[in-house]
């Protein structure tokens, strides 16, 4: 029952009424001062919505819509009473904008920081969803890094096969990280715009040229999705890597995706870009 209620209590909160609207206004992409989100393999670094932050009491708060849309989930949300109700199988959860509890089949839960609402996207304490959803949760505070780790997170067909990363070089596993993202258009050329990702080699040894591997994922729904990637796989020339040059340990590569637009696929705002980077065993 538990593991239920924290699915649901998940679906609420994050695929709320205003987790449908999407405004461009309200994109965001990671820069070098962002929390940064890692979901399973893959590092969340654009959002048509709010990406998770820092609140002034020091509390890291997660954008709980991202959460439901890549589990799937059902929700209502009463304009009136600034509440969020889920419904799932026998579980009713609810959360109000400004409390700082959430009630789960009548049961009354504390937060230590208050509903948030920013930039249309409920926000929710890192460490309720930690405990209420039982999923495991690590932050890396040196370097902002909250870490979410769950089979159920990214578990369509669709999107398990694309986070995949074939033929693993253990060594560099979690120390490559994407640390920034522009999208840079051409006013003139549709075809020349192109989304660049800053990314660092945080491990002590430097990765040869054709070593550095790619995934990056344009989710709109479960459904629609696009990829563009190696997954770790082998060339018809041998290589698999992307990077031109050698990047020196503790050195920073910057990936260039050539890209029409990062506004909708098949009719239907992206809602998210993740990525992930490394490096193939030889």
């Amino acid at each position: 029952m538990k593991r239920k209620r924290c699915i649901g209590l998940l679906c609420i909160l994050l695929i709320s009424y205003f987790g449908f609207r999407s405004n461009p206004a309200n994109a965001e992409m990671v820069t070098d001062q962002s929390v940064k989100l890692k979901i399973n393999n893959s590092y969340v670094v654009y959002s048509n919505q709010q990406l998770p932050y820092i609140d002034s009491n020091g509390r890291t708060l997660l954008p709980l819509r991202l959460i439901g849309d890549l589990l799937g989930a059902d929700v209502s949300w009463n304009v009136s009473e600034k509440r969020a109700v889920v419904s799932f199988e026998n579980d009713k959860i609810s959360v109000v904008q400004g409390e700082n509890h959430a009630v789960i089949n009548g049961e009354v839960k504390l937060l230590d920081t208050e509903v948030v609402l920013k930039n249309s996207t409920i926000m929710l304490p890192m460490r309720f969803i930690a405990d209420a959803f039982e999923i495991k949760i690590e932050y890396q505070k040196d370097i902002k890094l909250v870490q979410l780790a769950d089979p159920r997170i990214m578990s369509s067909e669709t999107l398990t096969h694309i986070d995949e990363m074939q033929r693993l070089a253990t060594f560099y596993k979690g120390i490559i990280h994407p640390s920034s993202v522009q999208y840079v258009k051409d006013d003139t050329n549709d075809e020349n715009n192109k989304l660049v990702i800053k990314v660092i080699n945080v491990s002590s040894q430097a990765l040869e040229k054709g070593q550095l591997n790619r995934n990056i994922i344009f989710y709109a729904t479960n459904t629609k999705v696009r990829f563009v990637g190696t997954r770790g796989m082998i060339s018809p020339d041998g290589s698999t890597g992307i990077n031109t040059d050698e990047i020196k340990a503790s050195g920073v590569y910057k990936d260039e995706i050539m890209w029409e637009s990062i506004e909708n696929i098949q009719g239907s705002p992206i809602r998210y870009i993740l990525c992930n980077y490394f490096v193939t065993a030889s």
